[in-house]
């Protein structure tokens, strides 16, 4: 005979007492402030009969049904976590237990449309179908739209789905003229990140901006009965607005933190390592051989997504091709001293020669191409390469001789420009030819391009280029790069590359053409020497401070 207290009663009770179930009010109670125990109860199919629930589903849960008003809450989770499944149980517990009176207008928010509809017909349908929700919190069949594309229940609450592209500005939900038109109560953001609409820049600035300025403002502001919102979401990479939001969030002290979202991560083992040492966070789902083997079989192309997706960490530990750790940064200007170029800082001057590497896109301009990318560099005695200055920007390619010739015209006098001999390097020189001579002489080389080796995989050329400087801790960079580091992270296969493709051409002359001397007091420059310089006239005056400007090869 099974005995358990049943608090609401004061006494204990039997299984047998009630016919072999628990009692009404136990289960009433017991429920309502316990997400998993909600779950085991009223949606047994998916909380009971597939795996028991792990601590971090009751800490997240039962901080999602408590109903504080205002609540923004982020969970950050590795795929199949059970985010969505949490979420849903979440408002199925608000709309049994809330207060007489009240009214949910929830908008459930995925990349897609149609992956949105799916989680508000799994709510609909226990709302539809499941005997003991009805049974313990009544009817809420509904009055008006019943359909997949939202509902509302016979108790004036709203539900609708939305994808990344619809706009949610000015929606409100009218519930009867004494209560009239409410704003959203509660806000899902289901996984709307994800590697396909974060790939460009203009992409992940876009989504930053529909949450911060489209959706945020959408939520009700009424005193005392502000509306929630809960970020649910798996990491997909740098400069997202769950990357940023987590690393915000980290930086911020525990007093700062009341006034930001309420951030959970968990990876999927709890010391986000892949060792026989560490503990998986949802044991019965995935263990440390489940882990293993989807490491080994769905990644095996790709390992440095596993650890993002499943140990929500942007750094692959096992990666070893690029030690990004061994970046240095700078500060140095740049300094034009006669014929000489400087970095300086207040007491050192160090000569260096200057390098531009361009790496064009395709000839068209959409979104989808990559970015016309002019990456400026500086060497020193010691080979440091220095990252001057990096363009990268969606043009015509007949609007980038104009930034080259800028910028040629900045860091003057330049040692080599290095283009790929490709069909869109070809079109730059010919557009190049038009040009007067004077204004091409600041870009030495334009005309020579760099070979290709069709046989030499690109993601090994580049990793030839950036491992030695890593490695002998050579790559000087300033803090504003970071897309450098963005693009090193995704190899050997990063969604774009150009900014580490132009760096790559510009240190194609640097190692083995470099200042012989080593760096000097500031002090010691004397006086800023008169500028000459001699322009040349005609196409066969190439000789310009000893260097023919044309192929950049000394005269």
């Amino acid at each position: 005979m099974t005995v358990y207290f049943c608090k609401p009663c004061d006494r204990e009770h039997t299984l047998e007492e009630f016919g072999g179930t628990l009692c009404k009010d136990y289960i009433y109670y017991s429920c309502e402030y316990d997400l998993p125990t909600f779950g085991w109860h009223f949606l047994p199919g998916d909380f009971r009969r597939k795996f028991s629930s792990p601590p971090f589903h009751k800490e997240v849960g039962n901080r999602m049904i408590s109903s504080t008003p205002g609540q923004h809450l982020a969970l950050i989770a590795w795929r199949g976590a059970a985010k969505s499944m949490m979420a849903k149980a979440a408002l199925l517990n608000h709309l049994g237990y809330r207060k007489r009176g009240e009214r949910e207008y929830a908008v459930w928010l995925c990349e897609t449309e149609d992956q949105a509809v799916d989680h508000i017909k799994y709510i609909q349908r226990h709302l539809e179908t499941n005997p003991a929700f009805r049974y313990y919190f009544g009817d809420y069949y509904g009055r008006g739209d019943w359909t997949k594309r939202g509902f509302e229940t016979g108790r004036g609450d709203l539900f609708r789905p939305l994808g990344m592209t619809q706009k949610p500005r000015g929606r409100s939900h009218f519930v009867d003229w004494q209560e009239g038109a409410i704003r959203l109560t509660k806000l899902v953001l289901d996984d709307f990140e994800s590697e396909n609409n974060t790939k460009t820049k203009e992409r992940r600035a876009y989504n930053k901006a529909f949450v911060s300025g489209a959706l945020m403002p959408t939520l009700d502001k009424t005193p005392g009965k502000e509306g929630s919102a809960w970020l649910l979401g798996t990491l997909v990479g740098h400069d997202t607005y769950l990357s940023d939001l987590d690393k915000e969030y980290a930086a911020l002290s525990e007093e700062e933190r009341k006034d930001f979202w309420e951030v959970f991560r968990y990876p999927a083992t709890l010391d986000g390592t892949l060792t026989d040492d560490s503990v998986p966070t949802w044991p019965d789902a995935f263990p440390l051989s489940e882990l293993r083997k989807i490491k080994r079989r769905d990644f095996f192309l790709s390992p440095n997504q596993f650890w993002i997706e499943y140990m929500q960490d942007l750094e692959n530990p096992e990666d070893n091709t690029v030690a990004l750790q061994n970046i240095r940064y700078h500060n140095y200007k740049f300094l034009r001293w006669g014929k000489q170029t400087f970095l300086v800082d207040d007491d050192w001057a160090i000569p260096v020669y200057i390098y531009f590497g361009v790496d064009l896109a395709g000839i068209g301009v959409s979104k989808q191409h990559d970015y016309h990318s002019i990456v400026v560099i500086a060497v020193d005695k010691d080979r440091n390469r220095y990252i001057l200055e990096i363009f990268n920007e969606h043009m015509p390619i007949y609007d980038v001789l104009p930034v080259l010739l800028r910028l040629g015209e900045k860091y003057s006098p330049v040692k080599r420009v290095n283009i790929e001999k490709a069909a869109s390097g070809e079109m730059l020189r010919q557009i190049a030819s038009q040009e007067s001579v004077g204004s091409l002489t600041v870009l030495p080389g334009i005309f020579e391009g760099l070979p290709t080796n069709p046989q030499y995989a690109k993601a090994d050329s580049l990793i030839d280029c950036f491992g030695p400087l890593l490695r002998d801790k050579q790559l000087y960079m300033r803090r504003e790069h970071d897309i450098i580091l963005e693009q090193l992270r995704g190899l050997p296969s990063p969604p774009h590359d150009d900014a580490i493709d132009g760096f790559k051409f510009a240190d194609h002359h640097a190692g083995r053409l470099f200042p012989q001397s080593g760096k000097i007091s500031k002090s010691q420059l004397g006086e800023q020497p008169k500028k000459k310089k001699i322009i040349p006239k005609t196409w066969r005056d190439s000789i310009w401070n000893g260097t023919d400007w044309r192929t950049g090869v000394r005269a």
